[in-house]
């Protein structure tokens, strides 16, 4: 049902505005992509992620990790994925340029799709970056710590916070 939110609220038009909006080479490309569930050997591979992407623009969910989780999450994780899927040079690299871009689009999303807090949309935007090295810089930028980002990611991934799929 996230997935087909995301469809409904333009995510590939919002995503490709704001890519356009950052980088100006890209004006009047459209961006998209593919969703699937991981297969058994995937999640086997990929068991402690709660996402892959691969060579085929498709962005493949661990929907064992995800079931329990809230739309708000679901959502930032496919909109992470989604930047890895467009940036596409390393997960260091990807990382990197999604904390320096997107976190406040990111954030903006989720806000506007879920009307979620906005300060938990950016602790949620900023869940997954930790291993950057100027992560505690960029925290500090959105006044946030390694603590808040822990207890908001616990808040829409395991407390029963925000929406939740039927």
């Amino acid at each position: 049902s996230v997935l087909n939110e995301l469809r409904n609220n333009n995510i590939y038009g919002e995503m490709s505005d704001v890519i356009e909006s950052l980088d100006q080479s890209k004006n009047g490309q459209k961006y998209k992509f593919d969703i699937r569930e991981m297969s058994l050997l995937e999640e086997q591979k990929y068991s402690a992620d709660n996402a892959i992407v691969n060579f085929k623009n498709e962005i493949c969910l661990n929907t064992n990790k995800l079931k329990n989780t809230s739309k708000e999450y679901i959502a930032r994780v496919i909109l992470h994925e989604f930047l890895h899927l467009y940036i596409n040079k390393s997960n260091y690299l990807d990382h990197t340029e999604i904390a320096t871009k997107y976190i406040k689009p990111m954030a903006d999303f989720l806000h506007k799709l879920y009307d979620t807090n906005y300060e938990d949309a950016l602790a949620l935007s900023l869940s997954g970056l930790q291993k950057i090295p100027n992560y505690s810089t960029l925290l500090m930028y959105y006044k946030k710590n390694t603590t808040t980002i822990y207890e908001v990611k616990l808040k829409y991934t395991t407390n029963g916070y925000g929406k939740y799929c039927n």
